[in-house]
């Protein structure tokens, strides 16, 4: 097959992640579009993916996720942002929704933290304060910014329904 990399490589992200958006999926072999539309529709056909055109959902087997994680699928957006400089990325320990560590050796953990939640989220983490790692936050907006207290925070974000990520620092901006 002349795309083997690519289709292991397609295979290998949806059974780690279950469920992405086929956008997702596309900005994961930029240039290589077709080809990777090819393999999804050749994937289909055999049963091993679900293509699911109203919502632009992919998944894993024959059957569509029943409960996609869509906090998931939004962690992965911000992962693809650094997905040239990730060596390993993978899901992680509650509250973490993906890790990964940077070509430079850093570990960087992807956090989504919906709207009032923030307690709870910064509660699960002060028991990991003294772990190593540099975390991005998602939030819903600037707003919940001032209400997280976590240890190791690089960056805040937020992730549009289209997929763009906008990152802030600690103070909103």
């Amino acid at each position: 097959m002349i795309y083997a990399n690519e289709a292991l490589t397609l295979i290998k992200t949806l059974s780690l992640y279950k469920t992405l958006d086929e956008r997702q999926v596309f900005k994961l072999f930029p240039g290589k579009e077709s080809a990777v539309q090819s393999i999804i529709t050749g994937y289909v056909k055999q049963k091993r993916l679900t293509y699911d055109a109203y919502s632009g959902l992919i998944s894993m087997g024959s059957e569509m996720e029943p409960n996609p994680d869509f906090s998931l699928i939004t962690s992965f957006w911000v992962l693809l942002d650094f997905i040239h400089r990730a060596v390993y990325h993978s899901t992680g320990e509650y509250p973490v929704k993906i890790c990964f560590f940077s070509v430079e050796g850093d570990y960087y953990e992807i956090i989504n933290v919906p709207p009032e939640n923030e307690v709870i989220i910064n509660h699960a983490l002060s028991s990991r304060a003294d772990e190593p790692g540099r975390r991005i936050i998602i939030v819903g907006g600037k707003k919940q910014i001032s209400n997280i207290h976590i240890n190791g925070v690089v960056s805040f974000c937020t992730v549009a329904g289209d997929g763009k990520v906008n990152y802030f620092k600690k103070g909103g901006s």
